[in-house]
C-alpha cells in the first residue's frame, strides 16, 4: 500500500510547534514564493498567472517580499500593472474613463474587467495540499505511532481540527481525532490557568515553565499559524 502524500512530513512536523497542517502550508509558501522568483520569473506561463490573478492576495504578497529578489518581484508586478492598464484603457473614451475612475454610474464593466479572474496561485496550491494534508489524518489517526505523536503535538489549529473532522468518511476516526484535540485542548486550558495564576503578583515567587508560552501557543489554536490563511482563494464569479 502506498504511503499518502504528505504521512511523513506531518509525522515529523507533530514532533515541532505548533499545528502541523499550519507548519507544511509555511514551510510549503516559503517554497512556492522561492520557486517563483528564482526559477520561473521569467517564464511567460508565470506572467500570465500573475496578470489573470492581478498579483498575489494579501497575504502572500508581502510575504513576497521578504524575499531579497526585488528585481523578480518588480518584473511580475510590472507585467500585472500592464495588465490592469491595457483593461482601464480598453474600449473607454477618455471622457468616460474619467468618469469610471471617479465612481460616477455605468462603471461596472470597469470594476469588472480590473478585478482578478483567477484565485491566488499561492493560495490556490496551498489548498490542494492542505487537502491532502487533512485526508491524512482522515485516514491514518488510528494508526498506533501516528497517534502516538499527534497526542503528544500541539494538535491541529481550529480550523484544520474542523476541516478534519467536516472530511473524514470514518466515524470512528472522527471520534479519536475529537478525543484526542479535547485532551490537548484541556492541556492548553490548564496551561493558561497557571500563567495567568502565576502572573498574579501573590505568586511572584513561583517560576513560570511549560505556561509562559500558553497565550501563544492559544492564539496559534485559534488562528492558525501566521500567513496560512490566504484572504482571496476564490474565483470571481
Amino acid at each position: 500500500m502506498l504511503t499518502p502524500f504528505g504521512y511523513f512530513d506531518l509525522m515529523d512536523e507533530m514532533t515541532k510547534t505548533g499545528c502541523p497542517v499550519c507548519n507544511l502550508l509555511v514551510r510549503n509558501t516559503k517554497k512556492m514564493l522561492n520557486t517563483i522568483l528564482y526559477e520561473y520569473v521569467t517564464e511567460p506561463e508565470t506572467h500570465q498567472m500573475f496578470r489573470a490573478s492581478r498579483g498575489l492576495c494579501n497575504v502572500h504578497g508581502w510575504q513576497l517580499t521578504e524575499q531579497s529578489n526585488v528585481m523578480s518581484i518588480a518584473v511580475l508586478y510590472k507585467a500585472v500593472l500592464d495588465e490592469i492598464l491595457k483593461d482601464v484603457a480598453k474600449g473607454q473614451s477618455p471622457s468616460k474613463r474619467v468618469r469610471q475612475l471617479f465612481g460616477k454610474k455605468g462603471n461596472d464593466g470597469l470594476v469588472d474587467s480590473l478585478s482578478h479572474n483567477a484565485p491566488c496561485p499561492v493560495c490556490e496550491k496551498n489548498t490542494n495540499f492542505e487537502g491532502s494534508y487533512i485526508a491524512v489524518f482522515s485516514d491514518k489517526l488510528t494508526e498506533e505511532k501516528f497517534a502516538s505523536l499527534f497526542q503528544e503535538s500541539d494538535g491541529l489549529c481550529l480550523d484544520h481540527f474542523m476541516q478534519s473532522i467536516d472530511r473524514s468518511t470514518s466515524q470512528e476516526n472522527t471520534q479519536v481525532l475529537v478525543e484526542m484535540q479535547t485532551i490537548i485542548w484541556e492541556r492548553l486550558k490548564f496551561d493558561l490557568s497557571e500563567f495567568v495564576r502565576k502572573y498574579d503578583y501573590n505568586n511572584a515567587h513561583e517560576a513560570i515553565g511549560v505556561e509562559g508560552t500558553s497565550w501563544l501557543r492559544a492564539v496559534r489554536q485559534m488562528s492558525g499559524e501566521k500567513g496560512v490563511f490566504g484572504l482571496r482563494p476564490d474565483t470571481k464569479s
